[in-house]
């Protein structure tokens, strides 16, 4: 079948049935729409959280840890001393600052 043959054929079946073509290019553009909105969608929230984190500065890090989780189920909370083991024991830790922040109902 010749180039033409198939166009003229193509033709034919849009005109013939012009519900099922409508349809399929109503499909064909709503897959596509969808497809570029959610690769839209996943470049905005990855350049959202990059900025964040930009924000924070590259050179910080906070652990926020209440307990540290032993064998029984007990907790052992940080101490200043577990900070500066970390400053000793990491290459890459320069400093620790600690701070403490509780919750309290007020009546």
């Amino acid at each position: 079948m010749s180039l033409v043959n198939t166009i003229r054929t193509a033709f034919r079946g849009f005109t013939e049935n012009k519900l099922r073509a409508v349809l399929t290019t109503l499909g064909v553009v709503i897959g596509v729409a969808s497809v570029i909105a959610m690769l839209a969608l996943g470049t905005g929230a990855r350049a959202a959280v990059g900025a964040q984190f930009r924000l924070l500065g590259s050179d910080e890090v906070m652990i926020s840890a209440d307990w540290m989780m032993q064998e029984e189920g007990t907790g052992k909370p940080l101490t200043y001393q577990d900070g500066l083991q970390m400053v000793e024991a990491v290459e890459l830790v320069e400093r620790v600052e600690m701070s403490i922040s509780g919750a309290a109902k007020v009546r």
